[in-house]
């Protein structure tokens, strides 16, 4: 790892809450950020004692992907809730030379749920299924690694179960 002189993070994020119809709404989110260095700066490959190796100004910062974002599509008619969530992200540089990178995906959530109001408070139980059609992708990477092992996988299909009780 080294310190760079220089970096840049440039980006815009959007959020947007529609409503369909009756009982229906969209949900979308998306961030775009242009992350790179700003400077030239010599970094090691490998094992090495004495940094050679040039990353130029320009460069994508690595771990950070440049566009990511959800889409939900939302039914909740009386105490009952319904959701189908996109989950995406572009690829991820993982090495400051930029030489391996960890894929972009999207992936799918179903979600269920459903409501009690109890004296002033709420209770809601729901049922959650992540990665609905069982995608292999990579999670999370570990930039930089030094034996070339970046990527960490991510779950397989998994269902969540939960209670969440709220007060006032």
């Amino acid at each position: 790892f080294a310190n760079v002189d220089r970096t840049r993070r440039q980006g815009l994020e959007a959020a947007l809450a529609l409503p369909l119809a009756a009982d229906w709404d969209l949900a979308a989110s998306y961030t775009l950020l242009k992350a790179e260095f700003r400077s030239d700066y010599l970094t090691c490959v490998g094992t090495c004692q004495t940094p050679g190796v040039t990353v130029p100004a320009g460069s994508r910062i690595p771990g950070i992907p440049r566009h990511q974002g959800t889409l939900a599509l939302r039914w909740s008619p009386g105490p009952w809730q319904a959701a189908l969530e996109l989950q995406a992200r572009s690829k991820v540089v993982v090495n400051d030379v930029g030489t391996f990178s960890a894929p972009g995906f999207g992936v799918w959530h179903a979600e269920v749920g459903r409501n009690w109001t109890l004296s002033g408070s709420t209770l809601r139980a729901f049922a959650r299924i992540e990665n609905l059609l069982d995608k292999t992708y990579v999670g999370s990477v570990i930039v930089n690694e030094g034996n070339q092992r970046f990527f960490e996988a991510a779950p397989e299909r998994n269902a969540l179960f939960g209670v969440q009780w709220s007060w006032r």
